[in-house]
């Protein structure tokens, strides 16, 4: 809920709230449950879409790789959520200037969303 509510609030005047909701859903989901939810990665790529929105992507970074391990701890790391996680990585890597850190993270992603698909939208 925390990081929904950081998402939905745009006005520029109050982005340290946004960064404190955010965190703080980030903190309160890591603490006193496993740390490899999904609901944990969701709200770190909620972050980190935060930081990267704000043109601060090396801020983004770290929230968005520790977003992609634990969606790579979960037993299903096919998944299209997961593709997503690994696109939102790729397009901090290209913003930061690393196309090379960033393709094959978005060629797996590609490959992760084209395997969800049914055969004929391919």
């Amino acid at each position: 809920m925390l990081h929904k509510m950081a998402l939905f609030q745009n006005s520029q005047e109050i982005t340290n709230v946004r960064l404190a909701l955010g965190q703080s859903a980030c903190d309160h989901r890591e603490k006193p449950r496993d740390p490899a939810t999904l609901n944990t990665a969701m709200s770190l790529a909620s972050l980190a879409n935060i930081y990267q929105a704000l043109g601060r992507p090396a801020d983004a970074l770290p929230l968005a790789e520790r977003g992609a391990r634990h969606h790579k701890e979960r037993p299903r790391t096919e998944h299209p959520i997961f593709a997503n996680r690994l696109d939102d990585l790729a397009r901090i890597y290209r913003g930061l200037g690393r196309p090379a850190d960033a393709l094959p993270l978005a060629e797996r992603a590609l490959a992760i969303a084209e395997n969800a698909m049914e055969p004929d939208h391919r």
